[in-house]
């Protein structure tokens, strides 16, 4: 009987290390023509980028670092992000970014130029100073 406890055991802690060594990747990759800000949850489906309030589309999609979706009231404030926006220039998708994705420069707000440390992207103030540019219609 211990033979059998003790196999299970070694199997369980097999599997539990194999799911910890799956680092979670994107499902949904982020666009090569996202935007990049900072983010807070204002109310409902409005939020605030780069101290500017824009308008969640309906159905828009929030994704943490570990690849999980969360509601907009669950944003962390002053979140560095990358975000599309559909037709209607409503913000459809947000990626929380990982400290990687970060290194990489985006257009927008808080996108840094090349060689800007990681800690000064994620170090940015909620609201941009006077006169940041803003994201422009296509």
């Amino acid at each position: 009987m211990s033979r059998i406890v003790r196999l299970a055991a070694l199997l369980a802690a097999l599997a539990a290390a194999a799911a910890w060594a799956q680092a979670p990747n994107r499902t949904s990759p982020i666009p090569e023509d996202a935007w990049r800000g900072v983010m807070t949850h204002v109310s409902q489906n409005v939020v605030a980028v780069n101290g500017q309030s824009m308008q969640l589309a309906p159905g828009a999609r929030i994704w943490t670092r570990d690849n999980l979706t969360i509601t907009p009231a669950m944003l962390p404030a002053g979140s560095l992000v990358d975000y599309t926006l559909d037709a209607n220039r409503q913000i459809s998708r947000v990626w929380i970014l990982t400290a990687a994705e970060a290194a990489k420069p985006r257009r927008g707000y808080g996108s840094g130029e090349p060689g800007t440390p990681i800690e000064l992207l994620f170090g940015q103030p909620a609201a941009p100073p006077a006169g940041a540019p803003m994201p422009r219609k296509q």
